[in-house]
């Protein structure tokens, strides 16, 4: 469904994240917003200079890649600085994957990082799935942490499921909306390929309209953008009819993906709420709540990246491959297939400089207590027990 990385936990893979102190800003942006000079041309290659500890980024902590001998994913920090992960299903050595009356399956976990307890947040049991043909694990993947709420699909297909909402304050959980009879009955199923986006009490999700579900392939079909209440008093509204891809966009607004472009659009006016002039070509798309907008059209082509900020950027990547496009409201990032690897590239919008990220491979935004943090790939490393933190230094 979506061909991009972008704000995703990372499924039992090394990371770290990069932090910097900046406040978030909006714009109206567009596929060719009036105003906007010529974009700054850049080009990112082996000969890019590498980021500098000390100089551009200081570590100031860690976060954990296992719980126990279970391999876990971190999600991002709560407003209250809690640690949230997915812990997998199966145990750390792979060869001594669970059978079916183990307890210990997936689970949706909080850790406190002062004290370094952890508490279940979500586990239900194996038996808690469907009938077939949905025959695979309970699982945790699109997450979003709203606050101290935390939203995600709890899967038990390769990528449809239920979309539940846990408020760490109160402690309830609280179903929104599920994939029971998915492909056959009482649409739309949510699908966890994509992050739900939270608007003050409304979440909207992905979901399948249409769908022919199989246990090796998942789900197949159309898909739209929903509408819930968060507290799980009303029934899904369809709201973007068709789109594949949903991102938080600025001043209330979404970013959706309809036929591989890159589209904002006004909630309140339901399905005719496309924004006049936002179009901006993909397949690879990225966007984010300060109005930042990315772009990848094909293998060869430049990278477009539009700040309602800093102005827009055009860099060349050559044969990239796939370019896991990510921002914040300053910095953007991406990653290019290099001699010896993949090489992950960090573009501070404000000084108009391009980094390369020494020994990572992926970079994309997280979902922490503050809108500039980054979760990273490093290369070289397949199952790290803790993943550096970054805090990016800011321009002067």
């Amino acid at each position: 469904m979506r061909s991009t990385v972008r704000s995703r936990v990372i499924t039992g893979v090394s990371a770290l994240v990069l932090a910097a102190g900046l406040g978030a800003c909006s714009g109206e942006g567009s596929g060719d917003p009036e105003g906007y000079a010529e974009p700054t041309r850049l080009v990112a290659d082996a000969s890019t200079p590498f980021a500098q500890e000390g100089q551009d980024y200081t570590v100031s902590g860690k976060v954990l890649g296992r719980l126990g001998d279970r391999s876990a994913a971190f999600a991002g920090w709560t407003e209250d600085g809690t640690e949230i992960y997915q812990r997998f299903p199966g145990r750390f050595d792979i060869s001594k994957r669970p059978g079916d009356s183990d307890p210990r399956q997936a689970a949706l976990m909080a850790r406190d990082p002062a004290t370094g307890k952890t508490r279940v947040l979500s586990d239900r049991p194996r038996t808690a799935r469907p009938a077939p043909p949905l025959v695979h694990d309970l699982g945790y993947s699109a997450t979003t942490i709203d606050g101290n709420r935390v939203l995600w699909v709890e899967t038990y297909d390769i990528s449809l499921g239920d979309l539940y909402v846990h408020d760490l304050e109160t402690g309830r959980e609280t179903l929104l909306v599920s994939a029971k009879g998915a492909g056959k009955s009482n649409p739309p199923w949510p699908t966890g390929l994509v992050d739900p986006v939270v608007r003050g009490d409304t979440v909207y999700f992905v979901g399948y309209t249409e769908a022919t579900v199989n246990e090796v392939r998942g789900a197949r079909g159309r898909t739209s953008v929903f509408a819930v209440p968060i507290d799980g008093s009303g029934e899904p509204t369809e709201i973007v009819p068709g789109a594949t891809d949903l991102f938080a966009g600025p001043d209330g607004l979404l970013e959706v993906v309809l036929a591989n472009r890159l589209v904002r659009w006004d909630p309140a006016k339901g399905p005719d709420g496309e924004v006049d002039g936002s179009n901006l070509p993909g397949p690879e798309l990225y966007a984010n709540e300060s109005g930042v907008r990315m772009s990848h059209s094909e293998d060869g082509k430049p990278i477009l990246i539009e700040s309602p900020k800093y102005g827009r950027f055009q860099i060349t990547v050559g044969n990239a491959g796939s370019v896991y496009l990510t921002a914040s409201d300053r910095w953007a990032a991406f990653s290019i297939l290099l001699e010896g690897g993949t090489q992950a590239f960090l573009l501070d919008m404000a000084r108009g400089e391009l980094r390369r990220i020494k020994d990572v491979q992926f970079v994309w935004h997280g979902r922490p207590a503050t809108p500039e943090t980054y979760i990273a790939r490093p290369q070289y490393e397949i199952t790290p027990k803790t993943f550096d933190v970054l805090e990016l230094v800011p321009a002067d």
